[in-house]
């Protein structure tokens, strides 16, 4: 008969068992995605009075998106696109 190792479960930074069945994803707490919404509200204010260039705003803004498509977040970039998009589109400083 097979023997196989002691499983010791896996704990996350919450003190949660991962589970090992499906993939694991982070999740955005929502004092983090308040401070990205005004993060990006402030780089859309400075893209306005001409502070930063289209070029900087859109690193900036893709970083920030690249870190957060770690977690569990197609929602919150998704409304992030839309709202940038019809920021630049109105031309209206936040």
């Amino acid at each position: 008969m097979q023997t196989y190792p002691q499983y010791y479960p896996q704990m996350n930074n919450y003190g949660q068992q991962y589970n090992l069945q499906q993939p694991y994803m982070d999740r955005l707490t929502s004092e983090n995605k308040r401070r990205a919404k005004k993060k990006v509200r402030s780089m859309l204010r400075l893209l306005k009075e001409g502070k930063i260039t289209e070029k900087e705003f859109k690193k900036k803004y893709g970083a920030w998106k690249n870190h957060a498509s770690h977690g569990n977040t197609v929602k919150l970039i998704h409304s992030m696109d839309l709202h940038i998009k019809s920021e630049i589109e109105k031309g209206k400083v936040i």
